[in-house]
């Protein structure tokens, strides 16, 4: 029997209206026992009651009889059609759970929670997941309507919610390392000679807080790849941050930078130290090679030093 999507849902509609008559019948009764007592109650202390509404509270009782007697009727009516739509959904189920099967193993294998994505992938496949986790839902919500309104075994959806648990922990992971990039991008736009460290500082320590609330909040966060990067990528930002600040003294030349370039492995194009911004600082990502930095730093505090006491003793002669 060839039955359209169209024709299911409205004998969906047809059945879950009976089954709401159904339900609400036994409220529905005492409610219309406490109207007719009320009515009784005000003809009884000679209240004035409209003829028209007398009419209604002595008809709804019967009415309401005669909707649970149709209800039950067409629930009956309908019996053999029940079947044919409990083998359609039964179809559409297993169906449902194949697909959901599927993206589930995707999910595990390249997800936001991997560990070879980075954040920024991340970020993105966090949201394409709950977009499709948001669907799923809808599907299995449908589903679940369909099989209790066909008397069906209701189905279970661990995969599914799995997904959803997981990706509500990961969203309060990269709500984190969104709001990290952005603050890191606007700083980014300043000229590394206007650096103000201070404030880098202090927003490096409000977000390494953050991390370490968040931390305490975690089962198993060292297990948990997008929080661990998380982690290296704000404590790497602050760790960075006092190197950054010794670059930043009179005595760095563009040719320290150069230097600096080759140690990092880092190409962050010409040095004009006057209109570098600190993206270009920031692109050294000068927290991984942490010996090397203070290494070129301190040697250029001695060549700086060494250039000023020769100096001195050039103009003493």
């Amino acid at each position: 029997m060839s039955v359209s999507k169209e024709g299911i849902e409205l004998f969906k509609a047809l059945l879950n209206k009976v089954a709401e008559i159904k339900n609400i019948s036994m409220d529905m009764e005492l409610k219309i026992g406490e109207a007719q007592e009320q009515f009784r109650v005000l003809k009884m202390y000679k209240y004035t009651v409209e003829d028209e509404d007398q009419v209604l509270v002595d008809k709804i009782s019967q009415e309401w009889a005669e909707l649970i007697e149709t209800a039950n009727k067409k629930d009956h009516e309908v019996g053999e059609y029940k079947k044919t739509y409990a083998s359609i959904t039964m179809t559409g189920v297993a169906k449902f759970k194949k697909e959901l099967a599927i993206e589930y193993e995707k999910y595990k294998t390249s997800g936001p929670g991997t560990s070879d994505v980075t954040l920024d992938e991340g970020l993105e496949l966090l949201q394409a997941s709950k977009d499709q986790c948001a669907n799923f839902t809808s599907q299995k919500n449908d589903n679940l309507l369909s099989e209790t309104l066909f008397d069906l075994e209701i189905s279970t959806y661990p995969d599914l919610n799995d997904m959803i648990a997981k990706n509500a922990t990961y969203d309060s992971i990269y709500e984190i390392y969104k709001d990290h990039r952005e603050t890191v991008k606007e700083f980014s736009v300043g000229t590394f000679v206007k650096l103000e460290i201070n404030n880098l500082m202090m927003s490096a320590d409000k977000f390494v807080t953050m991390v370490k609330r968040l931390e305490k909040k975690l089962t198993n966060p060292e297990g948990i790849h997008p929080f661990v990067k998380l982690r290296g990528a704000v404590d790497g930002f602050k760790t960075s941050l006092p190197f950054i600040h010794q670059l930043n003294q009179p005595y760095i030349t563009a040719r320290h930078f150069k230097r600096m370039m080759e140690e990092t492995g880092k190409d962050i194009g010409e040095i004009n130290l006057k209109t570098m911004t600190l993206a270009k600082v920031f692109e050294l990502e000068l927290h991984n090679h942490t010996e090397k930095v203070n290494e070129i730093c301190v040697e250029a505090k001695e060549e700086a030093s060494n250039e000023d006491n020769i100096n001195k003793i050039s103009e003493a002669w």
